[in-house]
């Protein structure tokens, strides 16, 4: 392939290429369920609605740690699945896995 061909080629692949990327976010981003945001002492829920009795556990981990972060609940082939941003440590995350009722979630919402 010489470089001529090269050069023609190459905005339309950055084409190809930002579209499958956007075609990624936009799909990712339907299948949120929720987000919250642990601020210091404080959880502040960004989008959705979580379990009454998982809230209430989250907002007596806020207040109780000093963690910092956000947690996703994406939905994936019916399954209810947590995503944790990069600050978690990995007891709260494991905390937060065990306390979720992810049965009784998508029983009601499904």
């Amino acid at each position: 392939m010489t470089l001529d061909a090269l050069l023609v080629a190459l905005p339309g692949l950055a084409l190809l290429v930002l579209l499958v990327g956007l075609a990624y976010r936009l799909t990712r981003r339907s299948l949120c369920l929720f987000v919250v945001q642990f601020r210091g002492h404080q959880l502040v829920v960004k989008k959705g609605t979580l379990p009454t009795d998982f809230k209430a556990f989250c907002e007596n981990l806020a207040r109780h740690s000093h963690v910092k972060g956000t947690l996703y609940g994406y939905r994936h082939h019916g399954q209810i699945s947590l995503q944790f941003s990069s600050n978690f440590p990995p007891l709260t995350k494991e905390k937060l896995r065990s306390a979720f009722p992810f049965q009784s979630y998508q029983r009601k919402r499904s």
